[in-house]
């Protein structure tokens, strides 16, 4: 019990997360679909968020849960919603909420989201955020939320990777050491100070004065130094300064300039292609179809052009010197190696689950191993230097059996009996009930 509750509160908290790091994707879509109910249908995805997640974890059927999610989005599409346009963005916006709580129960969140990615997303979003916030006249009223949640997105993710840092600093041959509880105050104590100056230095008048003031005067002092032993002549006389008081004209009243209309029209087209997306996303998610025909696309797009700047690449250095030293880094290989590396990311994320039933005897005895050691590190008992037999060891005893068969499908070179189909299926059983 103690686990599947230490499990909720790092699904509310992930979550949260994530939330921080879309949200100048998600407070840009519903700004521009639904305007008035913007802070109840951002308050609404996280809610129906920590809903499936706890529903998926009392429910172990995945067709009913996901059955419930489409109930629970229309009912709150229809009372959030005002027009076609604000139904469709509720009701995709929620559901891929939705959809996430209960990804965030079935598997890790190194493996949906790595800190990475969200540093990669959340700060690019933010920075092209603040400049469509700033300078479109239907956004600007929210540029304050929006700083405010990207200055707690930084400081969450702050303390997010230097807790990932000292746990990979205490990692000592693959086996992994908890971090003594000093070492972890002393660290929290210096990032929380680095923080306070930080905050200090670009919201205080006063202290940005007293630094630039004594900074001006240690430069005056040693520049006066110098000047004393450069030459005879008398030092140059200040002119006196004049007023500080600025000689500015007085407001007037104009139309929207032509970059501001411009931003403008760009930040809508912005909303609508995120729209476009996000359809397509919950399409493929639902319908294997649509899924196919988007990779295809996306492969088709992807293959023009790199034909087309492979051959103009190739045409431009016919004629050119080609140097026969060996090249210690290999740009083929490490972009082959990205796109493995992608493809397993997405394949993680909007992969369906496998069916057991459809399973041959073989990947049914890999597959069981899988949930069982996905349950240990939901219970975190999980190491990542523990081998086969270990995770099977500490598992339940009903399982153990489990470690022959298992020995059997990855060193030998028959087939599994047919006797052994019922025991697989006792197992199967038992880790659906649990």
């Amino acid at each position: 019990m103690q686990a599947r509750w230490r499990t909720i509160l790092s699904t509310f908290l992930h979550g949260i997360i994530e939330f921080l790091a879309f949200f100048p994707i998600l407070l840009l879509i519903t700004v521009l679909t639904v305007n008035e109910t913007v802070y109840y249908l951002l308050s609404g995805m996280y809610l129906l968020f920590v809903l499936l997640a706890i529903t998926r974890l009392l429910i172990k059927q995945r067709p009913v849960v996901l059955v419930i999610a489409l109930i629970v989005t229309s009912l709150f599409t229809v009372v959030i919603g005002e027009n076609l346009l604000s139904y469709n963005a509720s009701f995709i916006l929620v559901f891929v909420a939705s959809y996430r709580g209960v990804q965030y129960t079935e598997s890790n969140w190194e493996e949906l989201l790595p800190t990475r990615i969200l540093w990669a997303i959340g700060l690019p979003c933010y920075f092209v955020g603040y400049l469509l916030f700033s300078y479109i006249d239907s956004l600007t009223d929210f540029r304050g939320v929006l700083s405010g949640v990207g200055t707690i997105f930084l400081i969450v993710m702050l303390f997010v990777t230097n807790k990932e840092h000292l746990q990979k600093e205490s990692l000592n041959k693959g086996k992994k050491h908890r971090t003594s509880q000093e070492m972890k105050r002393m660290n929290y104590f210096y990032l929380t100070a680095t923080i306070l100056v930080v905050f200090l230095l670009t919201n205080f008048q006063v202290i940005q004065s007293f630094l630039y003031h004594s900074v001006r005067t240690v430069l005056q002092a040693f520049v006066s130094f110098i000047e004393l032993f450069s030459s005879d002549e008398p030092p140059m006389e200040e002119p006196p300064q004049q007023s500080t008081q600025p000689m500015l004209p007085t407001d007037e009243v104009s139309e929207p300039s032509r970059f501001a209309e411009i931003m403008e029209q760009i930040g809508i087209v912005i909303g609508i292609i995120l729209v476009i997306l996000a359809v397509l996303v919950m399409l493929s998610l639902i319908f294997k179809k649509v899924r196919n025909l988007v990779k295809k696309t996306i492969l088709f797009i992807w293959n023009a052009l790199k034909q087309v700047f492979t051959s103009s690449r190739s045409e431009e250095t016919d004629s050119e010197y080609t140097d026969e030293k060996e090249n210690l880094f290999d740009w083929k290989n490490w972009r082959k190696e990205k796109q493995e590396e992608i493809k397993a990311r997405l394949q993680t994320i909007f992969g369906r689950r496998v069916k057991y039933e459809q399973l041959s005897s073989e990947e049914k005895v890999r597959f069981l191993f899988r949930e069982i050691s996905r349950e240990l590190r939901k219970q975190d008992k999980w190491k990542p230097s523990m081998t086969a037999h270990e995770v099977l060891n500490i598992s339940e005893k009903e399982y153990q059996e489990l470690q022959q068969m298992y020995d059997h499908v990855r060193y030998g070179e028959d087939t599994l009996a047919e006797s052994y189909e019922s025991d697989l299926t006792a197992i199967w059983n038992k880790l659906q009930r649990d």
